[in-house]
């Protein structure tokens, strides 16, 4: 167990099997990160014994629980940490040091591929974007498949019900792609169309291992937004900020869009978006983006289509490089958390955000530090 000034850190190492091994009070540095619908990283480094070499193997969980000073002890950003990598040190003045380099629990989704060929249901699906994502990871996940060497993760994880939220309809055909990137460009596309959905496994228990892997739409965390029960604003001007840069990138971002559908007798029915608000900014603003939906000619569904091409190609907004005060009126873990929405400013620019990346990390010489990544909920 370790203090800071704002909280007390308990990290814990299990076998992969899920035993219970010996509790890491010991350690000297730790730096975790969780990115939504991306697989996350942690840095463990602890004083060398031959004993703890010996007790850490690949896929050797640690489980870290933060109390924060005016809070419950949860598990830190609800991650689990597979070693994955480790390194043995020998500083100039004779000091050896274990480092453990670990992934969280969304790698498991990383490391299953779609195996089935182009014309089966595994890798052809369609429909709402939480059905699919959840279909993609009961298909070849949870099944066993001698014929692939699969295990299958029944025993280990479970899929909690689909409750079809997300962007409808999304289609994917996937033969051979990666679980991990077909899932994550299934929520990307969902969020696109204005509906946001990230997914993960939750930690029911780590011995032995138990997770469900589950959906979230809206934000994965909490809604702090100014209509919340509990609105938060992080700025420059209230302290919350010691560092952050606000980018505005119009590189890929569109005014016009126009889509076309079915075609007869060598003409093509179609439907346009336009952002006049866009368009306006200078003479040479305009920017034209074509999107093709040849199974219609119907005009609302191509005038649909047209309006969400343009959704997805807004101007990219985030606040990156954040580094987050805590206050007693700021507390991680009490009022924020990763996957909360609320209102950022900076300078005098005010957007609504998710605080899409996390970094938590503690050095006995720098103490705990709070950094992230905010992404506008009205970018692409």
């Amino acid at each position: 167990m370790t203090a800071t000034a704002w909280s007390t850190y308990t990290l814990s190492l299990y076998s992969r099997a899920g035993l219970y091994v010996r509790p890491l009070d010991m350690f000297q540095s730790f730096s975790a990160t969780r990115t939504v619908n991306a697989v996350g990283s942690a840095t463990l480094t602890l004083p060398y014994s031959e004993r703890l070499w010996n007790q850490t193997q690949k896929d050797s969980v640690i489980d870290v629980w933060r109390q924060g000073a005016d809070g419950p002890s949860r598990r830190l950003m609800g991650g689990i940490w597979l070693v994955i990598k480790r390194e043995l040190a020998l500083a100039a003045n004779g000091e050896r040091t274990i480092t453990l380099i670990c992934v969280d629990q969304i790698d498991i989704l990383r490391r299953y591929a779609i195996l089935f060929d182009a014309s089966t249901a595994q890798a052809n699906k369609s429909g709402y974007a939480e059905s699919i994502i959840k279909g993609v990871v009961t298909d070849n996940l949870t099944v066993a498949n001698a014929g692939l060497y699969r295990p299958g993760l029944a025993g280990y994880l479970a899929v909690e019900p689909d409750a079809a939220r997300g962007y409808s309809p999304i289609a994917i055909a996937a033969s051979w792609q990666n679980c991990l990137s077909v899932c994550a460009q299934v929520a990307r596309s969902s969020t696109q169309y204005g509906s946001y959905l990230c997914f993960d496994f939750a930690v029911n228990n780590v011995g032995p291992l138990a997770l469900t892997f589950c959906c979230s739409a809206g934000q994965r965390g909490i809604d702090r937004s100014p209509s919340s029960t509990v609105p938060l604003v992080m700025s420059d001007t209230n302290g919350a900020f010691g560092t952050a840069t606000y980018t505005e990138d119009f590189a890929s971002s569109a005014s016009f869009v126009l889509c076309g559908g079915q075609s007869s007798a060598g003409v093509t029915s179609t439907a346009t978006a336009v952002d006049p608000t866009l368009d306006a900014v200078s003479p040479f603003a305009h920017s034209e983006v074509y999107v093709s939906q040849q199974l219609s000619a119907d005009s609302n569904t191509l005038a649909t289509q047209a309006t969400d091409g343009l959704r997805m190609n807004r101007p990219s907004l985030e606040v990156s490089n954040v580094a987050i005060n805590q206050s007693p009126a700021l507390r991680y873990g009490t009022s924020f958390d990763f996957g909360d929405r609320f209102t950022a400013s900076v300078g005098n620019q005010m957007l609504a955000v998710r605080l899409e990346s996390l970094t938590v990390a503690y050095g006995a010489g720098n103490g705990e530090t709070i950094s992230g990544t905010l992404r506008s909920e009205y970018s692409p």
